[in-house]
């Protein structure tokens, strides 16, 4: 590896797979919950036999929709001061292309898993090659700001539905969409230059239209990292534990779909036990700037906010786990996504409501994961379902009053 393609990593490729990775963990997730009720192959031959016009359009709408996400994570990077320096160096448009390819290869993983399910009317290499190339303009067009934003979206979403639409005709078409991909590689990469201008003008711009929730996240993250790397270990090392006791029982036991259900919940509520221990450790850093000293902030943007950080602290084991236990079903999979959301938004509310109270014992988090495991496990599905339309509202509502009593008691205490 040239110096040129470690700079390229550690500056496009390393932010760009942090800020993916969350999505694509998700659509995996999601594919995993449809795989335990969908025949992949029969779906694909159900797909060869439908009208052309409304398979082009299929897949036109599944490419585009992952370019916006992947260029939406993309986007941030083009605003890096170190990007302006390598746009001004004597790099070639081709060089661009070959040393931004590494750092987006990750993106074209689940447009090869689509572009599967198309009519293989071509080689298989060459379609795969000529088809997800094309959406280098589409992912580059995403994470773009003003005209060159829409010209490229424009060009890429055009050009992959004309030619996917003529490649259920002729299979000699991926020839072509790959003499095009060629074409377009260096020409939109080009059109780095003028994003970097364009960041360069307009920071403040960026700076406002970053959401008050992310940057409290952020904020929040940031502080544990930097005063409580001990306490994320042990979250790891819970989620690392919870995983291999979830892939020793799939390996070694023949369970069947309410088993497996079980089995999940109620790991679920073993790898959940730090997390109110990590909430409240986060208080005691920021003290009054908890809720709104500095940060003029809705109390429930900064509700939302903690249960974003939970969220972000939880959901590579949870959706690891499902995976794990994907052999529980459909139905089953949708009800344990359901209990991860109680959860958190319960364990959230019930956190901020006690905010004041410094002798509140710090297994709160283990009564809720273990009542709720309970519910979910003797209950009717139905009769869970409808209780959490009381129960996540309740949480949201206790959440929102717990910050309202801490902001008050402490800003009166500031002043007082």
């Amino acid at each position: 590896m040239t110096l040129h393609d470690r700079l390229f990593f550690q500056l496009i490729g390393r932010p760009f797979y942090r800020r993916v990775m969350l999505p694509l963990g998700f659509l995996l997730f999601v594919v995993v919950l449809a795989d335990a009720s969908v025949n992949w192959y029969a779906l694909r031959n159900q797909l060869a036999i439908w009208p052309t016009l409304r398979l082009s359009a299929l897949f036109t709408f599944l490419f585009l929709f992952w370019g916006l996400i992947a260029g939406k994570a993309l986007a941030p990077v083009w605003g890096q001061p170190a990007i302006a320096f390598l746009v001004r160096q004597p790099i070639s448009r081709w060089r661009w292309v070959r040393f931004l390819a590494p750092s987006l290869l990750i993106a074209f993983l689940p447009l090869i898993g689509i572009w599967w399910l198309a009519p293989n009317h071509g080689n298989t290499v060459v379609h795969y090659l000529g088809f997800v190339g094309l959406a280098w303009p589409i992912i580059l067009g995403a994470s773009f700001h003003g005209k060159s934003r829409y010209k490229w979206l424009t060009i890429g979403t055009t050009s992959f539905a004309i030619l996917t639409f003529t490649y259920t005709y002729q299979g000699w078409v991926s020839l072509l969409a790959i003499i095009i991909t060629i074409a377009f590689l260096p020409m939109s990469s080009s059109a780095i230059r003028e994003q970097t201008v364009s960041h360069l003008k307009a920071k403040p711009g960026n700076l406002k239209s970053k959401t008050p929730v992310m940057a409290v996240i952020r904020r929040d993250f940031r502080c544990l990292w930097c005063l409580e790397r001990k306490t994320l270990f042990v979250l790891v090392q819970l989620g690392v534990v919870t995983l291999l006791m979830m892939l020793a029982i799939r390996i070694n036991t023949e369970a069947g779909s309410r088993m497996t259900f079980i089995v999940c919940s109620s790991l679920l509520a073993f790898g959940i036990t730090p997390i109110y221990e990590i909430l409240s450790r986060l208080a005691t850093h920021l003290g009054p700037e908890l809720m709104r000293h500095r940060w003029p902030i809705s109390h429930l943007h900064r509700g939302l906010a903690l249960l974003g950080l939970v969220f972000l602290l939880t959901a590579p084991v949870f959706m690891l786990l499902g995976i794990l236990g994907s052999a529980m079903g459909a139905a089953y999979l949708t009800l344990f996504t359901l209990q991860i959301l109680t959860s958190l938004v319960v364990l959230c509310g019930l956190f901020c409501h006690t905010l004041l109270d410094t002798g509140t014992a710090l297994g709160w988090g283990l009564w809720v994961a273990l009542i709720n495991t309970l519910l979910v496990t003797t209950l009717p599905p139905w009769i869970y379902v409808t209780m959490l339309g009381f129960v996540v509202p309740a949480g949201v509502v206790l959440m929102v009053r717990g910050l309202k009593k801490f902001t008050l008691q402490t800003e009166t205490g500031t002043h007082g």
